[in-house]
């Protein structure tokens, strides 16, 4: 459903967080100390978030789509419990085919996201106002999917 004010995505980003556990080690060494609100927070962001998680060859890794709230949270709640991590921004790959680093759940969790916050007349009125040059990422990547 359309929110009543477009949601601004300038400071949005989609970050890989990288671990050198497993997710179940992960899972062990943390959840069990997560304070009441973190654990409400990892659920919702795991529930109602955009993201994907996944083992690796190295241990495991999230990709989160995040802006500066939620991913300093995220780093801090790592910091705070003592997970080695690794943060690496994909959003440049947003849209790039030629080296598809987003699963095709990722991929759909995304559009529903972008869906229910975007309209093409919220981008064509950020255009009329600040130009194409000026569209972030997102609304560059919505406006190619409705083209």
């Amino acid at each position: 459903m359309k929110n009543s004010e477009r949601i601004d995505l300038n400071n949005y980003k989609i970050i890989k967080y990288s671990y050198p556990y497993s997710t179940e080690d992960i899972r062990k060494l943390v959840w069990e100390k997560l304070s009441k609100s973190d654990k409400e927070f990892a659920l919702q962001i795991t529930i109602d978030g955009v993201g994907e998680s996944n083992d690796s060859k190295k241990g495991s890794w999230d990709l989160v789509l995040t802006n500066p709230e939620v991913e300093n949270r995220i780093t801090n709640i790592l910091t705070k419990h003592g997970i080695p991590h690794e943060i690496d921004d994909y959003t440049e790959f947003l849209g790039v085919i030629e080296k598809p680093e987003f699963s095709e759940n990722f991929i759909n969790d995304l559009d529903e996201f972008l869906y229910s916050n975007l309209t093409i007349d919220d981008i064509l009125d950020k255009i009329l106002e600040v130009g194409i040059t000026n569209l972030n990422i997102f609304e560059k990547y919505f406006l190619d999917k409705n083209k």
